[in-house]
């Protein structure tokens, strides 16, 4: 189904700020998709097919040990691109990339964008602005997994999540925020209980929810501020 399909146009904040004449070109080769939780839209080591740009949707880039283990290390919604491995000359990436929350986003074909890519360096300029934020993430992810506790990592994570959807209440499991955290179930119950004690969220077996941001931002750890500044140009409404 080629072209934008019931919309005006794009609500994705990086399509949005394509060059109009990237932006025409590239329009009738967009579709929008609708992406279910746990839809796993790239494979570690697979070629990229497509590229996605969220709109309502959030994707999470996980990191996938030989033995199964997981840990999520960038996060992507209306601020971002999916996939941009492909259109910088790597058409696969080691990581998987897996909806976290359920919505829709625009999809292309990697090379037909890749071609664009290519001939507009204004694009490039809007990319590269843009991959400097994922690197920071990237990067920050592997401070944060390494030196901040669970409790602060949950937080942080929690925060992440309401700023791209902009609700409250998610519908996460203990075992979704293991394999998102890279830690044991007991681990992640332990630090639901403490946030939970503290009148920061809510939490049942398939829900979360959060009480109180302003004490969630208090104890996450300095990484949420540090990501989230380096988005500022593309941070989702």
């Amino acid at each position: 189904m080629p072209g934008i399909q019931g919309s005006v146009g794009p609500e994705n904040l990086l399509l949005g700020r394509l060059p109009v004449e990237a932006y025409g070109l590239l329009s009738p080769s967009l579709e929008r998709v609708r992406l279910t939780q746990g839809r796993v839209l790239h494979e570690p080591l697979r070629d990229i097919t497509y590229i996605y740009f969220p709109e309502d949707a959030v994707i999470s880039l996980m990191s996938v040990t030989e033995h199964g283990e997981s840990i999520e290390v960038g996060m992507i919604s209306c601020e971002g691109i999916v996939g941009v491995s492909a259109i910088l000359g790597a058409m696969s990436t080691p990581f998987r990339a897996i909806v976290q929350a359920p919505g829709t986003a625009m999809r292309a074909p990697a090379d037909r964008f890749g071609v664009l890519f290519n001939g507009s360096p204004s694009l490039q300029a809007i990319i590269h602005r843009y991959l400097h934020g994922r690197l920071i993430q990237l990067s920050q992810s592997a401070v944060c997994n390494r030196f901040h506790t669970i409790e602060q990592r949950l937080a942080r994570w929690l925060l992440d999540s309401q700023d791209r959807i902009h609700r409250a209440i998610f519908p996460y499991t203990q075992e979704f925020l293991s394999d998102m955290l890279g830690t044991d179930r007991s681990s992640v119950s332990l630090a639901l209980g403490l946030l939970k004690r503290a009148g920061l969220i809510g939490s049942t077996r398939a829900q979360v929810s959060i009480v109180d941001r302003k004490g969630l931002e208090d104890i996450t750890c300095e990484c949420y501020q540090i990501v989230r500044a380096e988005f500022e140009l593309f941070e989702c409404s």
